[in-house]
C-alpha cells in the first residue's frame, strides 16, 4: 500500500526541476538504484509523463514507494537511490538527485544526499548521531524488559518458595501442638483414671466393714482429695478452727502433696508453652479457658 510522507524531501527538487528554465520541460524521470557491495547501477523504474499531470507532491510520493518497495527485502544501513530527470530530446538525464533510504523506524525513512561541505558534514553527523541513539535506546529497552521479566519472575518464585515454607512450618507447628494436646488430654484422662481408683481402697474398706487395704493408703487419698478440694483461703480458715497439734502434722501432708502437685503443673506448663500456648495456668499446668 502506497504511503505519503507528511513532508517528502523529494517535493522541493521535483518541484523546481518539473520546468527548468535552461532545459525545457521533463518528460520522465528515472530512478536508479546505486550498488555498495557488488557494484553497478540498476535502473529500477521510469515515471513517463506522456499526456499525464502529476503534482510534485504526488510524483515525489511515488517515487518514495516505489525506492522503498524495492529495497524492503534487501539488508544493510542504507539505500542509496537516484533520480534522475530526462528533457525533451535528451537520451541522458540533465539533473540528478541522489537520496537514500534508512531502514530505521517503523518505514524507511528518506534522506537526500548530504552536501559536500561543512553543512553536510553537520547534517550527516547530526543523523548518524540519532541512528546511534536511537540504537542505544533500543538496546536498553531491550535490557530493561529482559531485566524487569526476570525480576518479575524471580519475586513470583520467591513468594511461592515463601508460601511453601510458611504453610510447612504451620502444619509442623500444628502437629506439635496437637501431639501435646493428646498427650495432655491422655495425661488428664489417666489422672482421673487414678482418682477414681484412689477411692476404691476407701469404698472397699467402707462395704466390707473391715480393714481390706490398709489405712494409711486410706487416709493418704483423703487428705490428698482434701488438698485438692480447699483454696488457699478455705487452708487458712482451716488452719484457724484446728489445733495446732493437729494442723501442724496435716499442714506438713497438705504441703507436700501441694509441692509435688505444682512442680508437675509447672512441667506440664513448659511443654505447652514450648508448642505455642501463651495463657497457661501456672498451678495446673494446662491451658486456662477463655471466657
Amino acid at each position: 500500500m502506497a504511503r505519503s510522507l507528511a513532508r517528502n524531501p523529494l517535493t522541493d527538487w521535483i518541484r523546481e526541476n518539473l520546468a527548468n528554465a535552461d532545459y525545457g520541460t521533463c518528460k520522465s524521470l528515472t530512478l536508479v538504484y546505486e550498488r555498495q557491495r557488488n557494484g553497478g547501477d540498476e535502473e529500477v523504474q521510469t515515471v513517463k509523463f506522456a499526456g499525464q499531470q502529476y503534482t510534485p507532491e504526488e510524483l515525489a510520493d511515488r517515487i518514495y514507494n516505489i525506492a522503498k518497495s524495492h529495497c524492503k527485502d534487501d539488508g544493510g544501513v542504507e539505500h542509496r537511490y537516484r533520480l534522475g530527470a530526462f528533457y525533451d530530446g535528451d537520451d541522458t538525464p540533465k539533473i540528478q538527485k541522489r537520496f537514500r533510504i534508512v531502514p530505521y523506524g517503523d518505514d524507511g525513512d528518506l534522506v537526500l544526499a548530504d552536501a559536500p561541505d561543512a553543512k553536510g558534514a553537520l547534517a550527516q553527523g547530526m543523523r548518524l548521531t540519532e541512528q546511534f541513539n536511537q540504537g542505544m535506546f533500543g538496546l536498553f529497552k531491550h535490557v530493561w524488559t529482559g531485566m524487569a521479566g526476570e525480576n518479575e519472575k524471580l519475586r513470583s518464585q520467591n513468594m511461592e518458595m515463601f508460601e511453601m515454607v510458611q504453610n510447612l512450618l504451620v502444619k509442623v507447628q500444628d502437629a506439635d501442638h496437637n501431639r501435646a494436646m493428646e498427650a495432655l488430654r491422655f495425661e488428664r484422662e489417666t489422672q482421673m483414671m487414678q482418682q477414681w481408683l484412689g477411692f476404691a481402697p476407701l469404698l472397699i474398706n467402707t462395704i466390707l466393714d473391715k480393714e481390706v487395704f490398709p489405712q494409711g493408703t486410706v487416709d493418704t487419698k483423703i487428705v490428698e482429695s482434701v488438698a485438692d478440694a480447699l483454696s488457699a483461703d478455705d487452708l487458712q480458715m482451716l488452719a484457724g478452727k484446728l489445733p495446732a497439734h493437729l494442723w501442724g502434722p496435716l499442714a506438713a501432708r497438705l504441703e507436700k502433696y501441694l509441692k509435688a502437685k505444682r512442680e508437675k503443673g509447672e512441667e506440664r506448663g513448659r511443654i505447652l508453652r514450648a508448642v505455642g500456648a501463651d495463657d497457661v495456668d501456672e498451678e495446673l499446668g494446662e491451658p486456662k479457658e477463655k471466657k
